[in-house]
């Protein structure tokens, strides 16, 4: 039996945190910091150039149908910078124990998380997701014992995360390895 934090096939990918507790498991990471560079470059121009669309609009005494018309333009610069701070601050950490396996995105709200009966879980497998600029990213999905398949965690950047998930999580919840139609291949 490996020791902590090794494995019996993919190694322990880089930000990655297991912790193996009281018969639980809890595998933790967060997104690279680097994420955050090209979001914040974006953010700032945006928000300076409606600090200073504003303050032209302002100066003229604008009417008020003009000052809200690109009141879209100001939801998108604050969800930019929420992003940003999300980016900087969320980890995501699933956890198996008390028969349910459970993934939280936190300490600020982000979507993905959510609860599911160990018992109900027949399999766990990886796909690949394309992007809409062409890149891909990854998630473990879970095949219930009903047949319905749910997203477990999803926007890993890196295949090596998803199988290294599917892995950890089979071997703690002793799910034999399967075959899955549309799984990464290997």
């Amino acid at each position: 039996m490996p020791a902590d934090g090794e494995t019996l096939g993919v190694g322990l990918p880089h930000r990655f945190n297991v912790e193996h507790n009281g018969g639980g498991l809890s595998i933790s990471w967060h997104l690279p910091r680097w994420v955050a560079a090209p979001v914040a470059l974006f953010a700032g121009t945006w928000s300076a150039f409606l600090i200073a669309f504003y303050r032209g609009l302002l100066a003229g005494d604008a009417p008020t149908p003009v000052l809200v018309a690109p009141a879209v333009h100001v939801v998108v610069g604050v969800g930019l910078v929420y992003f940003l701070v999300v980016a900087l601050v969320n980890r995501t950490t699933v956890r198996v124990g008390q028969g349910e396996i459970t993934v939280r995105r936190g300490p600020l709200p982000w979507p993905g998380n959510r609860t599911l009966q160990a018992a109900d879980l027949a399999q766990l497998f990886c796909v690949e997701r394309s992007g809409s600029k062409g890149g891909s990213t990854y998630a473990v999905m879970a095949r219930l014992r009903s047949g319905r398949e749910v997203t477990l965690v999803s926007g890993l950047r890196e295949d090596r995360q998803a199988r290294f998930l599917e892995q950890e999580l089979e071997k703690h919840l002793r799910i034999d390895d399967q075959p899955v139609a549309g799984e990464l291949p290997g």
